[in-house]
């Protein structure tokens, strides 16, 4: 029976009312903290089960997934979960994500570039900055 049939009979008087934001079908999960599992997909095909708290941070997760796929170098690791990236702060939660049950995500791992010497910068032959 769907929200707007329940409201209809509930004005008729056959039916208590539903609270509203109390939707028939809708699955409430409550956040306790409980640990839960993640799995971890790399681009080579590499499958790894970490468990997280649902207050655990982009940061600790990126974390995780380095040691447990022994990664030495952790600082570029990004997350997506099906098609969408999990671009964000690494000091957000995964509650705030949404991120509370049992779940997969994609791992991309992007080395680090750093330019060392950038050149010099040229207005014309009277002006010239040098970058360093």
């Amino acid at each position: 029976m769907g929200t707007r049939f329940a409201r209809f009979q509930a004005a008729e008087g056959q039916v208590p009312p539903v609270p509203p934001g109390d939707v028939e079908g809708e699955s409430k999960v409550e956040l306790k903290g409980d640990p839960f599992e993640i799995r971890l997909i790399s681009l080579t095909g590499d499958e790894k089960l970490v468990s997280v708290e649902p207050s655990s941070s982009i940061a600790d997760l990126q974390k995780l997934a380095a040691e447990a796929l022994n990664w030495e170098r952790p600082w570029c690791i990004n997350f997506a979960q099906g098609s969408s990236a999990i671009a964000t702060s690494p000091e957000i939660s995964l509650q705030e994500l949404g991120l509370v049950e049992d779940c997969e995500l994609m791992v991309l791992r992007r080395e680090p570039w750093c330019r060392q010497n950038l050149g010099c910068s040229r207005y014309n032959n009277n002006y010239a900055c040098h970058i360093r």
